[in-house]
């Protein structure tokens, strides 16, 4: 390099390419580390996507599930409907021959208390009902 003028600029140049080389491989091994990590990332997206996948399957059985109970619940509410105005209808009927008891209740004991005030015991009122039908030679009305 003595004498010559260029020997320390080819230096200065070769040396600036050695570190260009050098840090290129540190950006290449920074890179290749990067595309390790990303590919590791969408393995691991990849995987929740199936799971997410798996999960929709899931939401999408226990929908039908859900709306099969819904028809079902609706189908009962019809029947109870149905049934509650049966029921109502048997609560009307039922208040009648409540009623009606009561009221055929009431006229026994009006007529018993009405025969009894007359001095005549329902038994002697068989007593004389069988004496009239023995004297008009009628059939036994019981």
């Amino acid at each position: 390099m003595s004498g010559s003028g260029n020997g320390g600029d080819i230096a200065a140049v070769y040396q600036l390419l050695l570190q260009v080389v050098e840090t290129q491989n540190d950006h290449t091994r920074l890179l290749n580390e990067h595309s390790r990590v990303l590919n590791e990332h969408s393995r691991v997206l990849n995987e929740h996507s199936r799971s997410l996948d798996e999960h929709r399957d899931k939401l999408n059985e226990q929908s039908v599930a859900i709306n099969a109970l819904s028809r079902q619940v609706t189908e009962q509410r019809v029947v109870l409907n149905e049934h509650t105005l049966l029921l109502h209808g048997h609560d009307r009927k039922l208040d009648d021959l409540a009623y009606g008891q009561t009221s055929l209740r009431q006229t026994v004991t009006e007529y018993h208390a009405s025969v009894i005030g007359h001095g005549v015991l329902i038994s002697e009122l068989d007593r004389r009902v069988r004496r009239i039908e023995d004297h008009l030679h009628l059939p036994p009305a019981a």
